[in-house]
């Protein structure tokens, strides 16, 4: 990974555990990642509260080296997918990846 990730915690208790799952996120992305110039991932509750209590709403900003700009963002209250925190953090990356291949291809 040569760009910084900036990991914030809003609502959510900040853990070692999540950084990390977080950034084995990162690192799966690949040569993905030769496009990114910056990545900034807030974990926070969800918007609505009647929710389980390890949910968590997961947003991803990505400013590329071309200067685009992609934002992702997975919240059990839109969503309404139950999942746990890894899960929705899965979930997040998949998009991002998705997201990321369709771009390289249009290049």
């Amino acid at each position: 990974m040569d760009f910084p990730l900036q990991i914030a915690f809003e609502g959510v208790k900040p853990s070692d555990e999540l950084r990390v799952c977080v950034g084995d996120e990162v690192a799966q992305l690949g040569e993905l990642a030769d496009r990114i110039k910056l990545a900034r991932v807030v974990l926070g509750r969800p918007q609505r509260r009647n929710h389980r209590a390890d949910a968590c709403r997961v947003h991803i900003q990505i400013e590329g080296l071309d200067g685009s700009d992609i934002t992702i963002t997975r919240d059990p209250a839109i969503t309404g997918v139950e999942e746990d925190v890894h899960a929705t953090i899965k979930d997040a990356f998949t998009s991002l990846r998705r997201r990321l291949e369709q771009l390289s291809e249009r290049s």
